[in-house]
């Protein structure tokens, strides 16, 4: 759980609101990333690293130290291993994103 402190306007004067201020602080905080993955179904957010040493039965030899395009094709193979489905798991610049069922 986390809490992101939006400023309602840069007036700071009670009732007033400026949605194109607010619009930014989301996204810019990454409140927005999180509603439109999260919407689409994958909850599940695992940075490479972490997905390495978690899956390391099924990826074999690749360190989490590896350089990210190398951890990227480990994943892809885990993957492919499993017989995982583009449907099931989504490979972001620094996350893997899965479904949570």
């Amino acid at each position: 759980h986390w809490i992101r402190c939006i400023k309602p306007h840069p007036a700071k004067k009670p009732l007033m609101f400026d949605g194109v201020s607010v619009t930014n602080q989301l996204e810019s905080s990454g409140v927005l990333g999180t509603v439109k993955i999260r919407k689409a179904g994958y909850p599940v957010r695992i940075y490479y690293k972490n997905f390495l040493s978690r899956y390391k039965l099924l990826i074999g030899r690749c360190s989490p130290d590896e350089p990210h395009d190398v951890q990227k094709e480990a994943v892809r193979k885990a993957m492919k291993m499993s017989k995982t489905t583009s449907r099931e798991v989504q490979l972001g610049k620094t996350r893997v994103f899965m479904k949570s069922e």
